[in-house]
């Protein structure tokens, strides 16, 4: 088969590196639960998802994630990130009035507010779930995990419910937690 085969449908193909640790989840959740990574780690970390995110909301037109979360953020064995899963992905242009078409694909507890409700929304809303991210990094806690995934539309989409933020500490980077407060903002103009 020629590599151009391999993009066309029906033998579509995305080749990908393996990635030794496993998701960002993972790493959380399996591989030290309970216990949150080191500062400089978790510095390291928020930066390289956030450099992946401009780099697709930086081309032309802009690409959106539209399912960013943990389990979609891989790591490898030298700490190396990279951000996974474009099964959701849309450019920019075709989002503009298409909100109502996103409405209840991705995963409630990373979306922002305007997905979970329907509406049209743009890169504030991968801003929103890198917010989110960074919470689960900071908290060492999955998201929302004591209410349903229904709930959870509910809850932030329609009755504002947020994130609490925790206070900087030892455990807690200040800015890394000024930074989650901020991309967790309900408005999409303020994040």
């Amino acid at each position: 088969m020629t590599p151009q085969g391999y993009t066309i449908a029906p033998v579509c193909c995305i080749v990908t590196e393996y990635m030794r640790r496993g998701s960002l989840h993972s790493v959380i959740h399996e591989q030290f639960p309970g216990e949150p990574l080191p500062l400089k780690l978790q510095r390291a970390v928020a930066i390289s998802v956030a450099r992946g995110m401009e780099y697709l909301h930086a081309k032309t037109p802009s690409v959106l994630h539209c399912d960013l979360k943990s389990p979609n953020i891989l790591v490898d064995d030298k700490w190396r990130i990279k951000i996974g899963d474009f099964g959701l992905s849309r450019v920019k242009l075709q989002t503009m009035g298409m909100g109502s078409k996103m409405g209840g694909t991705g995963t409630p507890e990373w979306m922002a507010p305007e997905v979970l409700r329907c509406e049209p929304f743009a890169e504030p809303a991968d801003v929103y779930s890198f917010g989110v991210v960074l919470w689960e990094l900071l908290t060492v806690v999955v998201a929302w995990q004591e209410i349903h995934s229904f709930q959870v539309v509910g809850a932030v989409g329609y009755s504002g419910h947020v994130l609490e933020v925790p206070e900087p500490g030892e455990a807690v980077d200040a800015t890394l937690a000024r930074l989650c407060a901020a991309c967790m903002a309900p408005a999409p103009a303020d994040r």
